[in-house]
């Protein structure tokens, strides 16, 4: 399990997210955790999660909309579309 530091700055980073841009990935959220010092989590799927409990405040799914993730350890598979809802 994630830290609560540790979460609590992935929450922050996505609240970022959403006041920036009106559609992101987890690509964009990994993109910005490995911009810190944060130090990047084992279990990558920690992430949506916290999107999940964000959800209701920050951004919501786009039913059906995945494009294929930029991540290398990805390897192109489809990965879910959020719409911020504070812009």
């Amino acid at each position: 399990n994630a830290s609560d530091e540790w979460k609590n700055a992935v929450i922050a980073i996505v609240g970022q997210i959403c006041r920036d841009k009106h559609e992101f990935t987890t690509d964009d959220v990994w993109a910005e955790v490995s911009k810190t010092d944060l130090k990047v989590h084992n279990n990558k799927a920690m992430c949506a999660p916290i999107l999940y409990a964000q959800a209701e405040k920050w951004c919501e799914k786009i039913e059906n909309f995945y494009i294929k993730s930029k991540r290398k350890e990805c390897h192109g598979r489809p990965i879910q579309v959020w719409k911020s809802l504070l812009i």
